[in-house]
């Protein structure tokens, strides 16, 4: 919900927080590739609107993130990170969107 508020008003740089706690739900739910992916994004979108680097790598996100990535092959990792990377913002919102319903 917070996800679609945020997007309908504009509140493009607002937008990475609960993206990154979606990722964070993802991995609770071994829902380990999505997750994977939505981190990914989050941390390009981050570097592309000019957040600090330490601001997107909260420790509670990198520890989920990485139990996550430890729980896929390496070229799973790979690819969940290309398709995180390739993702714009708005993209971003869509595949977590589609991850909750």
């Amino acid at each position: 919900e917070s996800i679609v508020t945020l997007y309908q008003h504009s509140a493009r740089q607002r937008l990475i927080w609960p993206l990154a706690g979606l990722a964070t739900l993802l991995t609770v739910e071994e829902r380990n590739s999505a997750a994977v992916v939505l981190w990914s994004a989050v941390q390009a979108i981050g570097q592309l609107v000019g957040l600090p680097t330490e601001m997107i790598s909260y420790p509670t996100y990198q520890k989920h993130v990485a139990a996550a990535r430890a729980s896929m092959s390496a070229e799973e990792v790979a690819e969940a990170e290309r398709k995180g990377h390739a993702l714009n913002l708005d993209q971003a919102v869509a595949y977590a969107l589609a991850e909750c319903a």
